[in-house]
Formats: structure tokens, C-alpha cells, sequence
């Protein structure tokens, strides 16, 4: 990332946090510094040169800002506790749709990086050239999306435990409870395809 961005984005960082009087606030601020964060990272490297990566860096902050302090007033309401079962149902289901959302993404990322690896490798052996330095993108590839899976297998934990608080209370028959266990699976089917491409990527660089 351009140095100058990366500067931005760390300093709006500190800002917003040293400004949160509360848990709840550092909550929602961190969420919000977090999607900054990535939205400008991922802005700076879509750009083809240093005024586009700046660009769009910086809508990349914006919406990823918006999106992150979203998240970070989801994950405060957990934190402070539910007033009744319809805030607890609707606010978890939300949290589990939108982290899917975000694997969901990862994976085809992933996905398309195995695609072109894949390509790689295949012209580097065409032209007899040295494996060793594909290997090792593969590899941080591998370890990127194992840590990945890591937190997808976190929020999975906390979405059965909230789940499982719900279920105790007999509201199985309730339509909102339905969609959030319906959103819960397809978490878990984000899950599963994120270890299908950790032991593809695995398998790679064992075959290199």
C-alpha cells in the first residue's frame, strides 16, 4: 500500500479509538477503524497507478468504514446483552449473514488465486524455471486462509452458543428463528468450502 495512505488510514485509526469513552464505543469504533482499514487496502491495490490506488483507497475506507462500524454496533449489542428474545434473534441473524457474506467473498478470492496459481505453476514447469518462489506465495496463501478458517470456526462457536440459548427457550417454531438457523448453515457451508481450498492450496505445495 502507498505509504502515504497506509499513514491516512493509521492515524484516522488512532483517532477514532481515542475518542471512545466506552467498551460499547471502542466496539463500534474499532469495528469501524478495521473496515477503513481493509476497504483502503484493498482500494490501493485494485488501482493501476499511484493517483487511482489513492482513489481508491480512499472510497475504500469510506465503505469499508461504514461497513465495519455496522458490524462493531452488531457485536456491542451482543456484548451489552439482549432486552428480549425478538433483539436477540434478529441482531445474531444479522451478524451470521454478514459474516457469511464476508467468507463468502474470501472464498471466491481464494478461489480465483488457486485458478491463477495454478496457471503459474503450469508455465513455470513449461519453461523449466524455479518452483521455490511460487511455492512460497502458495504457502502464505495457504497460511492466510488457514487463519481465515480459524475465525470462521470462532464465529461458528459463538453463533451455535447464542443459538443454543434461543433453542432453551422453546422458540424452535418461530419464523425469525427459522432464518437464523438457515443463515447459521450456510455459515457452516462457508466453513466447509474454506477447508476445501486450504487443502487444495496444501496440496500444491506438496506437488511443487
Amino acid at each position: 500500500m502507498n505509504s502515504f495512505i497506509k499513514k491516512m488510514v493509521l492515524v484516522a485509526v488512532t483517532v477514532i479509538l481515542s475518542g471512545c469513552a466506552t467498551p460499547s464505543d471502542q466496539t463500534r469504533a474499532g469495528g469501524a477503524a478495521v473496515g477503513a482499514f481493509a476497504g483502503a487496502l484493498i482500494g490501493a491495490l485494485s488501482g493501476d497507478n499511484t493517483e487511482e490506488r489513492i482513489e481508491r483507497a480512499m472510497i475504500g475506507a469510506a465503505v469499508g468504514g461504514l461497513a465495519g462500524l455496522a458490524m462493531g454496533e452488531l457485536i456491542a449489542r451482543r456484548q451489552q446483552g439482549y432486552a428480549n428474545r425478538e433483539e436477540a434473534i434478529q441482531t445474531e441473524t444479522e451478524i451470521v449473514k454478514r459474516k457469511t457474506e464476508k467468507y463468502r467473498a474470501e472464498n471466491q478470492k481464494l478461489a480465483q488465486d488457486i485458478r491463477h496459481y495454478q496457471q503459474q505453476i503450469q508455465n513455470l514447469r513449461r519453461y523449466n524455471a524455479s518452483l521455490q518462489d511460487q511455492k512460497r506465495v502458495v504457502e502464505k496463501r495457504r497460511q492466510e486462509a488457514q487463519s481465515l478458517l480459524a475465525q470462521v470456526e470462532t464465529e461458528l462457536k459463538e453463533a451455535d452458543k447464542q443459538y443454543n440459548l434461543q433453542d432453551n427457550k422453546g422458540v424452535a417454531a418461530d419464523p425469525d428463528f427459522k432464518k437464523w438457523k438457515k443463515q447459521v448453515a450456510q455459515l457452516e457451508q462457508e466453513k466447509q468450502t474454506l477447508e476445501s481450498n486450504v487443502n487444495t492450496l496444501f496440496s500444491m505445495t506438496q506437488a511443487i
